[in-house]
C-alpha cells in the first residue's frame, strides 16, 4: 500500500501533464482507497503519502476536485488537520485549500464540513517556527473566504482573531495571503464591520509601506474594500490610521494596477463625508498627483483618477471647486 501510494505521489509531483495523470488516478477508481489510507493515522507514513496525492488531484480542474470530495474525502481531511503528526496536518490543510479554491460550491462543502474552525485551531496551536504550516493555513483560509456569492460574515468572522495574529508576521507569502483573506472577508458590509472592529486596519496601513508588491497590493485592495463601506465609521478607520500619506505614495509605484487601486480606494474616501473628502484635498501633492494620473497615466488610471476628481466636486464646496481647478483638474 506504502509503496503504490508513493509510486502514485511521484507521478503527480513530476508536473508534466498532472491534469491528464489526476485523471488517470480518478479512472482508476483509487481515490476511495487513498481516503482510507488519509484517515489511518496508525500508519502515519501510508497517510501521509495517501493525502499527498488527494492534494494533487485536488489542485486539477472541477471535476476532478469533485471526484475527491465524492470519494469522502472532506471529513478525513478535516480529521487530519488535528492529528498530532506535522506533515499529515500540514498536508491535510494543503488539501483542503485546494479543494476550497476551486469553486463556491465546494468551499461550502468545506466549510460545511467544519474546514474553517480546524484550520483555525491548527494556527493556534502552532508556532512561529511552523512557517510552513501557517503559510498554507493562511493561503486555506483565504479560499474558504473566496468566491462569490461570498460566505456569509457569520461563517468567516471565527477566522479573523487568527488572521490578525498572522498579520504580525513578516514573511511575504503569508503576509500576503493573510490579506487576501481580510479583502475576501471585507466585501459585504458586515464583513467590512467586522474587520475594523478586530482592530487590524493600523496594521494594513502599515503594510503599504511594505517593499513587495506582493504584500502592497492585496493591503489596499482590503483598505479598498474597506472605505467602500456604505457608513462612513470604516472609511473613518482608515483615515485615522494615516492611511492617506501611505496612497499618495503608491500614485507613483510602477505597477498600474497598485497606482489604480489607489486611486479606487480614493475615490471611495472622496465620495464619504464632506470632512473625509476635506481630508483628500488638503493633503499636500494628493490633488496634484490626482490631476497627473488623471492625465498622463495608462486608461484603467485615468479613469479611476477621474472618479477622484469628480467625486471631490460633487460636493459643491467652493473650496474643494478652488483647489481641483488650482492642481489643474480643468
Amino acid at each position: 500500500h506504502l509503496e503504490g501510494a508513493k509510486r502514485l505521489r511521484l507521478m503527480l509531483c513530476g508536473r508534466q501533464g498532472i491534469e491528464a495523470l489526476s485523471d488517470l488516478v480518478v479512472q482508476l477508481g483509487v481515490l476511495g482507497r487513498l481516503v482510507e489510507f488519509s484517515g489511518d493515522a496508525s500508519q502515519p507514513t501510508l497517510q501521509y503519502e495517501a493525502m499527498w496525492v488527494l492534494t494533487n488531484v485536488a489542485s486539477g480542474n472541477s471535476a476532478q476536485s469533485r471526484a475527491v470530495i465524492d470519494a469522502g474525502a472532506l471529513p478525513v481531511l478535516v480529521a487530519g488537520v488535528a492529528e498530532g503528526n506535522a506533515d499529515v496536518q500540514d498536508e491535510a490543510v494543503w488539501a483542503l485549500g485546494n479543494l476550497a479554491g476551486d469553486c463556491a460550491e465546494h468551499r461550502d462543502m468545506a466549510l460545511d464540513a467544519g474546514a474553517l474552525q480546524r484550520i483555525v485551531d491548527a494556527v493556534g496551536r502552532s508556532r512561529e517556527a511552523d512557517l510552513a504550516l501557517r503559510r498554507h493555513a493562511a493561503w486555506a483560509i483565504s479560499n474558504l473566504c473566496r468566491f462569490k456569492p461570498r460566505p456569509p460574515v457569520e461563517r468567516t468572522s471565527p477566522a479573523i482573531p487568527t488572521l490578525a495574529s498572522l498579520l504580525r508576521c513578516d514573511d511575504v507569502e503569508l503576509l500576503a495571503d493573510t490579506c487576501q483573506a481580510f479583502l475576501y472577508i471585507a466585501d459585504p458590509d458586515d464583513g467590512i464591520q467586522a474587520v475594523v472592529d478586530s482592530g487590524v486596519t493600523p496594521r494594513l496601513v502599515e503594510l503599504l509601506w511594505h517593499k513587495d508588491a506582493a504584500v502592497q497590493r492585496p493591503a489596499l485592495l482590503a483598505l479598498g474594500s474597506i472605505c467602500s463601506a456604505e457608513s462612513p465609521v470604516p472609511t473613518q478607520a482608515v483615515l485615522d490610521a494615516s492611511a492617506l500619506p501611505a496612497v499618495l505614495g503608491l500614485l507613483q509605484h510602477e505597477s498600474a494596477r497598485i497606482r489604480q487601486e489607489a486611486c479606487y480606494l480614493l475615490s471611495n474616501v472622496a465620495g464619504g463625508t464632506k470632512e473625509q473628502c476635506g481630508r483628500v484635498v488638503g493633503l499636500t501633492g494628493m490633488l496634484e498627483a490626482m490631476v497627473t494620473a488623471a492625465r498622463d497615466d495608462s486608461r484603467d488610471v485615468r479613469k479611476e483618477a477621474t472618479w477622484v476628481l469628480a467625486n471631490i466636486v460633487s460636493h459643491g464646496e467652493a473650496e474643494f471647486v478652488r483647489e481641483a481647478v488650482r492642481a489643474g483638474a480643468l
